[in-house]
């Protein structure tokens, strides 16, 4: 499964959650450290046939937010930069995925980074049928944060007490989309420090 650090958040839906979440604690990774965060993440998964298949994470309009008076933006950032990004902080949660590539990138005055990889069963993903079989699961909340909330999906979000996403049985191109909520914390863009300190790793503050 995929994993990821975020303060994640009848028995079948019990055992359902369970099995899902055995699997992937991804995705969301981000937020890595500190109080990183973004305006949106988009995950997409392409099966084979055989259960395998390729993904990838997207988040868009990365963030440093603010808890108390302290702008930690640089602090955030070099965390960013060292753990994530040249670090293996990512690839250590997720030990059954392969083939990770990482990438920040600036478009339009914001910072979005990028997460692409493979897996050799969908399990390692979140994804879920009954007994191999079936229509396809998926639970919403899966490796979110406080201030993050499911959005979109091209499947059926059941929602309310069963926060699942349903696909048909022949579906191979899953997509889901969730938007953060910062309420009234401040955040600062990371965009300025991308463009004047580079992704070299750094000995900065932490």
């Amino acid at each position: 499964m995929i994993s990821y650090h975020i303060e994640l958040f009848s028995c079948y839906g019990e055992v359902l959650m369970s099995r899902m979440y055995s699997g992937f604690v991804l995705l969301s990774l981000f937020l890595f450290s500190g109080c990183l965060t973004a305006s949106r993440k988009i995950i997409k998964f392409d099966l084979n046939p055989d259960g395998s298949g390729k993904g990838s994470m997207i988040f868009l309009d990365i963030m440093s937010m603010q808890e108390d008076e302290n702008d930690r933006s640089v602090q955030d950032y070099t965390a960013l930069v060292n753990d994530w990004l040249n670090g293996t902080q990512f690839e250590e949660a997720n030990p059954s995925l392969y083939d990770i590539q990482k990438r920040l990138a600036a478009d339009k005055n914001r910072l979005n980074a990028e997460i692409t990889f493979k897996f050799g069963n969908y399990a390692d993903v979140g994804l879920y049928r009954h007994h191999d079989s079936g229509p396809w699961m998926y639970y919403a909340y899966l490796n979110t944060s406080k201030v993050e909330y499911f959005d979109t999906t091209n499947g059926e979000y059941a929602g309310g007490a069963m926060p699942v996403i349903f696909w048909p049985e022949k579906t191979t191109e899953f997509r889901i989309a969730n938007s953060f909520n910062h309420e009234e914390r401040p955040v600062h863009s990371l965009y300025s420090l991308y463009n004047d300190l580079g992704v070299t790793p750094n000995e900065g503050e932490k």
